[in-house]
């Protein structure tokens, strides 16, 4: 059994959640490795990043968001509010704040 592995390294601005489509290097790692036939697995191993699928879409807001990607970021403000004082979360400590 043949396996490929490379490593693509992207950047979060850090301002709101960033979303990177990473289709486009996917492929052209996918081609590279001359494997023809198997299975491909996309995984991030850092904590506060996700790999998620996506349906095209063709709506953008004024900020560049996809639709989508904006709904995500109104949940994720309402279930996980900006860290705005030290006593609100435990986690990262007072050390990190």
């Amino acid at each position: 059994m043949a396996v490929y592995k490379e490593t693509i390294e992207v950047k979060s601005h850090g301002k709101t959640p960033t979303y990177i489509d990473i289709t486009k290097d996917v492929r052209r790692v996918i081609e590279e490795s001359g494997i023809k036939n198997g299975i491909c697995a996309v995984i991030s191993p850092h904590t506060t990043c996700s790999v998620f699928f996506e349906e095209f879409c063709h709506d953008y807001n004024e900020d560049g968001d996809e639709f989508l990607q904006e709904d995500l970021n109104n949940v994720l403000a309402e279930i996980i509010p900006d860290h705005v004082s030290k006593d609100q979360y435990v986690y990262p400590g007072e050390e990190h704040y």
